[in-house]
């Protein structure tokens, strides 16, 4: 019952009343939670009451007081994204000129009241990309925090010192006012964007965490989410199976985001994305990274890259011809896609080659002689080398 009073009693305080709401939950989804045992139920049903807790206390309180904070993003994923649905609902349905009335209604009162300014300063408002951002960057570290891989664990932690001594690119990571000292205070204004993460724990996410975390995605200005966070973001769409959302946001953060890049060397984003950056150079520098390891992948994989990729998408872009096309690779593809096809017939009698896969790759590697004949200077060696 407080909380309701209290909503429409602290002018200034909107983040505090959404807090004291969250306590209450706290208190109220205990309660749930206990008679849901009792009966036998299990963690869906504790969720389902939380939620409704949630719902509940937010629709309690008047919108110019519900302020989105890191105390709202205190609990679960699910939870967090069940106080952003609940904010949005509540901002859209309040016309604007209710929304006014209330915000005046609230600085009169707020008149009665002694605020230190400093206070005040801490409770202004953050915006769903900011609240979205924070969930997003908080439990990928948690997770990693509290990984049951050591290994793990142990470089998380040695990339958080690291990057609070001013060595790593992560920086101090929690905004949380009542932070404790593994959670060092960013001291930053709300507009400002949150700080990235090491790539270590970027690279240590697992799969069922980013699925979670999903969600938060689509609230977040990819123009104000910082380079190794956008690589994440990227990830958790695609391991969520949404592409087309993975491929904007990779479209977007590319080109500042080196996380990103290395991604699609490895494998983790797809290749086919490329295309939609090959106006940028780093597009081709990738490209070559990932041709460079022509021997180590799989004929199909390696005859796409060569034929649709290269041949197809990156061709007629100038800094194609300088960074790949003209590159000594280039040799070194044409004669490996000529060469491994000689020695084959017998692994092809055995079953352990397949025919059509070889042809192919032959096929493509005599486009990529066609295509870079003049280029490669017919392919002939320097007049210091001797043929040997």
């Amino acid at each position: 019952e407080g909380s309701g009073g209290g909503g429409s009693d602290d002018g200034g305080g909107g983040g505090g009343e959404a807090a004291l709401a969250w306590d209450v939950g706290e208190d109220a989804v205990a309660d749930e939670a206990g008679t849901s045992d009792s009966d036998g139920g299990d963690d869906v049903s504790s969720e389902q009451a939380f939620c409704q807790v949630i719902q509940r206390l937010c629709a309690r309180l008047d919108a110019v007081d519900f302020k989105l904070s890191a105390a709202l993003a205190a609990g679960s994923p699910w939870a967090s994204l069940e106080v952003l649905r609940a904010y949005r609902v509540k901002v859209e349905n309040v016309g604007p000129m209710n929304y006014a009335l209330q915000s005046v209604t609230s600085t009169m009162k707020s008149l009665f009241y002694e605020e230190d300014k400093s206070n005040q300063r801490q409770k202004q408002e953050w915006k769903e990309h900011h609240f979205s951002l924070h969930v997003f960057r908080k439990q990928i570290i948690e997770s990693a925090l509290g990984s049951k891989d050591a290994q793990l664990r142990a470089s998380a932690e040695k990339a958080l010192e690291d990057a609070d001594e001013g060595t790593g690119a992560g920086g101090a990571w929690s905004d949380d006012d009542k932070a404790g000292p593994a959670e060092r205070s960013s001291k930053r204004e709300p507009d400002q964007t949150e700080l990235d993460i090491p790539e270590a724990i970027c690279d240590g996410a697992p799969d069922v965490v980013l699925a979670a975390l999903a969600g938060f995605v689509v609230l977040v200005d990819p123009a104000l989410a910082p380079p190794v966070l956008a690589a994440a973001m990227v990830r958790s769409l695609l391991v969520v199976r949404d592409k087309e959302r993975a491929r904007t946001l990779f479209e977007a953060v590319f080109a500042r985001s080196k996380k990103a890049q290395a991604m699609v060397t490895v494998g983790q984003i797809p290749v086919d994305f490329l295309g939609g950056v090959k106006s940028h150079r780093a597009a081709s520098v990738v490209l070559r990274r990932l041709l460079s390891r022509y021997e180590s992948l799989e004929r199909s994989e390696l005859c796409h890259l060569l034929e649709k990729v290269l041949l197809q998408e990156f061709r007629d872009e100038k800094h194609c011809f300088d960074v790949v096309l003209s590159n000594a690779l280039i040799q070194d593809l044409v004669v490996y896609c000529r060469t491994s096809t000689r020695a084959a017939p017998e692994r092809v009698a055995a079953g352990e080659l397949s025919s059509a896969g070889l042809s192919r790759l032959r096929e493509v590697g005599e486009q990529l002689f066609g295509a870079t004949f003049v280029i490669q200077g017919a392919f002939l060696l320097p007049a210091d080398e001797e043929c040997p």
